[in-house]
């Protein structure tokens, strides 16, 4: 995703606006794998203040995702604000902003970055979804088992027991 800076470079101190789109390639993060669904909408403005480029926008993802609780495929819906400095070259360049060159800024990375702040710890196809029975793996959407799971009031009892003795 690339946005020319040309007009800005003449122009400090001028908001201008932008609007990009690209389906980015899967990737691993941790133990597991970004996939997208649909194209990465970002939509936005950016400025040149007469040192760097400060740019905002709003970003659209659609990610093909595994419900951690049924695991059945879902797609989930990520949408998302962020402003990011960029800077000539390496010139200032630190943890706080990203490097440019020529008369393109590339957002890839300040995208992506910010998408990752994002993505939730375990993604769920929807809030209410019952998961699956940990005893005979029923999805308990679909059916009601009648398992006698070991409850969470045994388990805190053995670990009080077993803490008890130490």
């Amino acid at each position: 995703m690339r946005i020319r800076i040309a007009n800005a470079l003449r122009q400090a101190g001028e908001a201008f606006g932008f609007e990009c789109a690209e389906t980015p390639e899967p990737f691993s993060y941790g133990e597991r794998t970004i996939r997208f669904a649909a194209p990465v909408k970002v939509e936005g403005s950016y400025v040149y203040d007469g040192k760097a480029f400060s740019v905002s926008a709003d970003v659209q993802a659609v990610l093909d995702a595994v419900c951690a609780r049924c695991t059945k495929p879902f797609e989930e819906q990520i949408s998302f604000s962020f402003t990011e400095r960029f800077v000539k070259d390496a010139e200032e360049e630190d943890d706080e902003s990203y490097a440019y060159a020529g008369d393109e800024l590339e957002l890839d990375k300040a995208v992506m970055d910010n998408l990752l702040l994002e993505l939730p710890i375990a993604s769920v196809c929807r809030a209410d979804c019952k998961g699956l029975c940990p005893v005979c793996g029923a999805d308990r959407n679909v059916t009601v088992c009648h398992c006698k799971e070991t409850g969470a009031a045994e388990k805190g009892a053995l670990y009080r027991a077993l803490s008890d003795e130490e």
